[in-house]
Order: C-alpha cells, then sequence, then structure tokens
C-alpha cells in the first residue's frame, strides 16, 4: 500500500534514472531484508534443541521478525517524508545489524525473541523507505520499471536466504549463520553510508498517516490486491519457514539434505515472479 502512494508522488529531484549506485544500494536493502526475514527455516530444529523447546515454539522466532515488521512498516513513510530517506535507512540496517548479531549469542529463548524483533523493525524500515527514494527521485511514467526491480530482488533474497542458511548452518552452526547474515547486513550499511541518497518528500506531498491510509483504502480495487497479496504472504512465508523443519521431522533430513528441496523452491519463486511480469505485462 505504501509503493501505491509513492506511484503518485511527484519527484523532489526530476530525472529519467536512478544512479546506478543508488539502484545498487536499494536493491541490496531490498535482498537482505527478505533473506533475512525467511533465514530461520533451517535452523529451527538446532533452534529448538538448543533452547530445550518444541518445534512449534521455536518456529516462533521466524514469526518475532514479522511482528517488529508489523509494527514499524506503517510509520516509517510518514517519518522519513519528514526527516529523509537517509537516516531510516541507516537506522534500519544497524537495527538488522544488531538484531542479527545479538541473536548469534543469544542464551535463552527470551533474548533470541526480543533480538528477532529488533531484526524486523529494522527490516520494516526499508522497502517503504527505499519506494520513497524511487519516488523522490524517478517520474511516476517510469517508476514502475524501478519497483518491480526491486521486488524482484527481494524475491531473489527470499529464495536465496533459507538455503544459504542451511549451508552455512553446517560450516559453524546456527550461530554461524546468525553471524555471516550480520556481516552482510553491516557490508549494506557501508553501501548505504557511502551511497543512500538524503532525499525527502516535498512539503507539498507530505501528509499525514490516516490521511494517506484514507487515500489509497479509498479505491475498492485495491482491496481485492490487498487481500490476495495477503493470502499470497502467508502461504508463502509459512512455507519457507516450516518447509525444512518438515523435512527433518518427518523424513528425517539432515540440515545439509534440505538445501536441494530449499533451492528448487526458490527456484520456483524466481520463475514465478519472471512469468508473472510477462503475463502482466
Amino acid at each position: 500500500m505504501t509503493l501505491c502512494y509513492y506511484a503518485r508522488m511527484t519527484p523532489s529531484r526530476a530525472q529519467d534514472s536512478l544512479p546506478t549506485m543508488v539502484l545498487i544500494v536499494l536493491s541490496a536493502c531490498f535482498f537482505l531484508v527478505m533473506a533475512v526475514s525467511l533465514m530461520m527455516g533451517p535452523l529451527l530444529v538446532d533452534l529448538a534443541d538448543e533452547f530445550d523447546t518444541s518445534l512449534a515454539v521455536a518456529g516462533q522466532f521466524a514469526s518475532a521478525n514479522f511482528i517488529g515488521w508489523a509494527i514499524i512498516a506503517p510509520l516509517v513513510g510518514p517519518i522519513s517524508d519528514s526527516y529523509g530517506r537517509r537516516p531510516i535507512a541507516l537506522t534500519g540496517l544497524g537495527l538488522i545489524t544488531l538484531g542479527l548479531m545479538v541473536s548469534a549469542v543469544s542464551v535463552n529463548y527470551e533474548m533470541m525473541f526480543a533480538f528477532r524483533i529488533v531484526t524486523g523493525l529494522g527490516s520494516g524500515m526499508l522497502p517503504p523507505n527505499s519506494g520513497g527514494v524511487v519516488a523522490d527521485l524517478v517520474p511516476p511514467r517510469n517508476r514502475g520499471k524501478y519497483f518491480g526491480r526491486l521486488i524482484g530482488t527481494g524475491i531473489i533474497g527470499a529464495a536465496l536466504g533459507a538455503p544459504a542458511a542451511a549451508v552455512l548452518v553446517q560450516m559453524g552452526g546456527w550461530q554461524g549463520s546468525f553471524f555471516a547474515f550480520g556481516i552482510l547486513a553491516a557490508v549494506v550499511w557501508i553501501l548505504a553510508w557511502k551511497w543512500y541518497p538524503g532525499t525527502r518528500s516535498r512539503s507539498s506531498d507530505s501528509i499525514s498517516l490516516i490521511g494517506r491510509y484514507k487515500q489509497v483504502t479509498s479505491k475498492p480495487t485495491l482491496w481485492f490486491l490487498f487481500s490476495t497479496n495477503v493470502a499470497q504472504r502467508m502461504v508463502y512465508f509459512a512455507m519457507f519457514s516450516y518447509l525444512a523443519a518438515y523435512l527433518t521431522e518427518e523424513y528425517g533430513l539432515s540440515t545439509e539434505e534440505t538445501v536441494l528441496p530449499l533451492v528448487l523452491v526458490g527456484i520456483g519463486a524466481i520463475a514465478g515472479a519472471f512469468a508473472g511480469g510477462i503475463v502482466a505485462g
């Protein structure tokens, strides 16, 4: 819904295309957010053993990320419109890095759960904020192209996050997976520090949070699109979060052996995204 709003905004710095490094940084943010959000699946069995709990309870670590996301995402647009995109991006990436690094040294269930929420708070800041950057720099006729590229990069991140975590857990345990993703987040933070633009919305385009969502939700067609997207996301995230654990519990696969099924699902997700773009185009 945030992207629907940004698709209509007047750019604050008119240009036909995004600078290459800006596009790379925004894409890296989308990739990171989706990879981090779906990294938990292959780790759940090990985490359940580590914290002496059931697989179902350990699965709440995956939910914790989205709790943080749901809290912060609706608030990011108006805040970044007023204070600028760059501070929000750096804060979000910093929270992701902090959440991942501290998760790696968690000593109990509560500590892990809390810092998965922190990771989710950071993750929820980046997609709407990056959509705002596109709206600030690119005229409306070209925005769809860039929104599509960013979403496509996010899909690739989602497809690769779980298989990467499954590989990393073989090398350094579940702690190693968190550390590796934390290092990736720190690298993206450095890129953002150098190239994330310090744009903000024009004052005439900045409206209140309530006003923004009244504007978007007044269109009945968007409710059908929104409901469909919610249903698809529920199934997609649930499947990716629990597939590895299901294969381990029901069929006795090791974490290493779940890599291939996760890769195949990821390939299907990427192929579906490209096929959808062709059909829609």
